[in-house]
């Protein structure tokens, strides 16, 4: 103890006498920037990596596969499909989960007239648990949160500005040909593969039952206007109409009116509705008064014929699984079963590339290091035969009175090993502070949303760099201190 003591005393009393202080001040500078530069540098290149990695990460789409091809019949989901398909999946390690869904086309009214045109727009259905929409921006309305979500460019097909306030109800043609109002559920900035809008499964079923498409043969109106002639007497140009729409001359009833049409099928309650409203006008225009609206309004289908539609058979599936690394095999896996597989966020493309240009940004950020830690070698040497020189004196006065070789070589690595920690401490909290809440910052995008990732400071890192730091000093000292330790204290002391 009392040996290291000694050591100790004398490493410090030769590091801060007057003719070395400010040579041990240029030595600790020098190890603190050789800590330094790496751990910036790397810390700021490992961190953009991790943040681009996260950024790709976060879509739930990058951890997703798209099974399925709407245009092919083969690939729609029949229930031997799903069965083969759950059948491979079943034992698959790494799974989060499946859904089916279907692709279809949905005419929606514009927003300036709903009834002057429609567009028809491709989307997708999505069951509940399909984590599709999430991490997605949305601006949300006051309607409940599941049914009908579309995106911005929708809209502004339709007719929408930015600057007019959002709707909050669009019109979509039901199956029987009606325009109905539904409300939005939540509008996206974008929805993915070039979607327009999704809709959850359970609500657009209840939507196709709801609004089914409707048909009768024979109906038997409203109220018909006294004045109106018996049906044998009518009007030319309505007996005409009456023959363009494929109808028999209308029987009388009472105070209304029975038709019946020999078209096959009969028409939606909506055409008879149309054809009402057309014979009135008809009726007007030949001189008789106006029928009310209960003509057509309190209209009854005799033998309505209703054609439920159902959801169309599911022709895509979406695969979820909790790791990147298991892309690439699962995708195989299925193709080779016979399986469309489609990557939707190109991910594996995307993290190779990512990874390998982080690799060649790292290739030459090394390279460059390695000439700037050569050049402090060569100036830190040149520093370090300056110091050993100021201490001829002491170490030829420390051999005449019998120190070893061996005591003044572990003295010298002793002090190089104090300006080492000196530089590290130094040089790590510089780092740390400036690449985290300076650097970082104004060189990686999204930084303030990825704090945590946008400056790469681990441990192991920091240990890495501090260790070959420590192991070049000493070298470095070991070699520039041998021949004044080998020497004899005459030698030394010949030499001031």
């Amino acid at each position: 103890m009392n040996i290291l003591r000694i050591i100790f005393w004398m490493v410090w009393r030769g590091m801060v006498r007057p003719r070395v202080r400010l040579i041990t001040f240029v030595c600790v500078f020098a190890v603190a920037l050789m800590v330094f530069l790496p751990l910036e540098v790397y810390g700021v290149l490992f961190g953009l990596y991790a943040v681009q990695r996260q950024i790709v990460l976060e879509d739930p789409l990058t951890l997703c596969l798209w099974v399925g091809l709407p245009g092919l019949k083969e690939q729609v989901f029949t229930p031997e499909r799903k069965k083969e398909l759950s059948r491979l999946l079943t034992n698959e390690p790494g799974l989060s989960g499946w859904y089916f869904f279907h692709e279809i086309d949905i005419f929606f009214g514009l927003l300036s007239d709903p009834s002057a045109g429609s567009l028809a727009v491709t989307g997708r259905t999505r069951d509940p648990e399909d984590p599709v929409l999430r991490n997605r921006t949305t601006q949300k309305t006051d309607k409940p949160t599941s049914g009908l979500y579309v995106s911005r460019k929708l809209l502004e097909q339709l007719g929408w500005r930015p600057s007019e306030p959002e709707p909050r109800e669009l019109f979509i043609e039901a199956p029987n040909r009606e325009l109905v109002s539904v409300p939005v559920a939540a509008i996206y900035d974008e929805l993915p593969w070039g979607h327009k809008f999704v809709v959850d499964k359970n609500w657009y079923a209840d939507f196709l039952q709801e609004h089914a498409d409707v048909r009768c043969a024979i109906l038997v109106t409203g109220p018909i206007p006294a004045d109106w002639p018996p049906p044998a007497q009518l009007p030319k140009l309505v007996r005409t109409a009456f023959d363009t729409y494929r109808m028999f001359v209308p029987q009388k009833a009472g105070s209304t009116w029975r038709i019946e049409t020999w078209r096959d099928n009969g028409y939606h309650i909506r055409d008879w509705t149309t054809f009402l409203q057309k014979i009135n006008s008809l009726m007007i225009t030949a001189g008789f008064s106006s029928a009310s609206e209960k003509f057509w309004k309190d209209a009854r289908p005799i033998n309505q014929q209703v054609n439920p539609q159902s959801l169309p058979a599911e022709n895509m599936g979406a695969i979820y699984v909790k790791d990147v690394s298991h892309l690439r095999s699962l995708k195989q896996k299925l193709e080779q079963n016979g399986f469309y597989v489609r990557d939707t966020n190109d991910t594996i493309n995307r993290l190779e590339q990512l990874n390998r240009s982080n690799l060649i940004q790292a290739g030459f950020v090394t390279a460059f290091l390695v000439l700037i830690f050569t050049g402090l070698m060569l100036v830190l040497t040149a520093v370090q035969t300056l110091r050993t020189e100021a201490k001829m004196a002491q170490i030829g006065l420390l051999k005449a009175i019998g120190m070893s070789e061996r005591f003044l070589r572990w003295m010298f690595i002793t002090e190089s090993l104090i300006i080492w920690l000196l530089g590290t401490i130094v040089a790590v909290i510089t780092s740390f502070l400036l690449g985290k809440y300076l650097v970082a910052p104004a060189l990686i995008p999204e930084a303030s949303r990825y704090a945590s990732l946008a400056f790469q400071f681990s441990p192991a890192m920091v240990s890495m760099i501090a260790c070959s730091v420590a192991a070049c000093w000493i070298v470095m000292t070991v070699l520039t201190t041998r021949k004044a330790i080998g020497t004899s204290p005459a030698g030394l002391l010949q030499t001031l």
